[in-house]
């Protein structure tokens, strides 16, 4: 998983974990090389600083897929086509 500082990411797994919430929105601050998780890296989160200086396991997370298209275009298209569908 490709992740970088700045990136908002969703909690997917708080199990054994009271300083997270499942379903919730954090943002990353930092990186940490830790031998000892599977995945050898750990993740800092903006939302927890007062909580623990501990990074937090990748695996724990998914990353926030940000609309960043207009598709306000698609909803008017949508509307024109429907009132000449009801005329």
């Amino acid at each position: 998983m490709s992740l970088y500082t700045g990136q908002k990411v969703i909690c997917i797994n708080d199990i054994g974990n009271f300083h997270l919430k499942k379903g919730m929105t954090y943002t990353i601050t930092g990186f940490e090389r830790v031998d000892e998780l599977p995945d050898g890296e750990g993740i800092f989160l903006a939302e927890t600083k007062h909580y623990t200086d501990c990074p937090f396991l990748q695996y724990r997370f998914r990353p926030l897929n940000e609309r960043k298209t207009d598709i306000s275009f698609a909803h008017d298209i949508l509307r024109k086509a429907s009132k000449k569908a009801k005329v």
